[in-house]
């Protein structure tokens, strides 16, 4: 029986130890981390859902956003959702946070709704290709996606969104 404890002993801190060896060796020359051969660093954070604005989490609105940006983020994550009218916008998601932010039943809106209502503490609440305009004067702040629904038709958005502006300068990116 003490045997027994003492292999399971041994081999957790064996277990532990590559844990610890595999956190030192982390590749740094990884693909990722090499985008328009311009090396990055890792950012140590990400702002989630465009970041807190008013210490309010979620919100994916362009006050997150700018905010992020001036407290030095080059991540953000945003998250996404089809309009009914089968447009994209940046919102967490048509249940609670319509609640939240336009202050009504939880249901999908249409994009005129979503642009149109009354939203809580006024915020700005962007389409997709806002987000884009906005990346295009940032430099390099990098929008990760989290599309809820319709993946490859959100790609094909973001695929023409880029296509359609091919020769920017910055180096601005989005990641799926």
């Amino acid at each position: 029986m003490e045997r027994s404890l003492f292999n399971r002993k041994v081999i957790l801190i064996f277990i532990i130890g590559i844990i610890i060896l595999g956190l030192f060796m982390i590749n740094r020359n990884s693909i990722a981390l090499n985008i328009n051969n311009k090396k990055l660093s890792p950012p140590s954070l990400v702002a989630h859902a465009g970041g807190a604005i008013y210490g309010f989490k979620l919100t994916n609105s362009l006050e997150a956003l700018e905010e992020s940006h001036k407290n030095g983020f080059q991540l953000i994550e945003m998250d996404f959702e089809w309009t009914s009218d089968g447009q994209v916008v940046a919102i967490h998601d048509w249940g609670p946070m319509v609640e939240r932010l336009f202050m009504i039943e939880e249901r999908v809106l249409s994009l005129e709704e979503f642009k149109n209502s009354p939203v809580f503490m006024d915020l700005t609440l962007l389409e997709f290709s806002e987000i884009v305009k906005w990346l295009e004067n940032k430099g390099d702040i990098y929008l990760v996606t989290d599309t809820k629904g319709g993946n490859k038709k959100a790609f094909k958005i973001i695929i023409y969104e880029k296509q359609k502006n091919p020769d920017s300068n910055n180096s601005s990116g989005i990641f799926l």
